[in-house]
């Protein structure tokens, strides 16, 4: 995971009341400050998952792995039938 940048929600939430602000006060530049920001971010988001459509990750598990969880599960259910007699 990558960390995220302090700034992009800084002047996300900046761009938001441009916005805001722009469509109350009837300002063209700050609704397409805002409009120019919200492309800028989706385009940024759309880039980012098309780069990682070719990731994969998996989880084998091996048989060695199995063996040893069934038989630690065993032993604790042995140990509480035991303790409940």
């Amino acid at each position: 995971m990558d960390r995220r940048s302090p700034w992009r929600g800084f002047l996300s939430a900046i761009a938001a009341l441009a916005g805001l602000l722009g469509l109350a006060s009837g300002s063209v530049a700050l609704v397409g400050f805002a409009a120019g920001w919200a492309v800028l971010l989706a385009l940024a988001f759309l880039a980012s998952r098309h780069q990682l459509g070719g990731l994969a990750a998996e989880r084998v598990i091996g048989p060695q792995f199995v063996e040893a969880i069934a038989r630690r599960t065993l032993h604790r259910v042995k140990a509480l039938a035991e303790a409940g007699r």
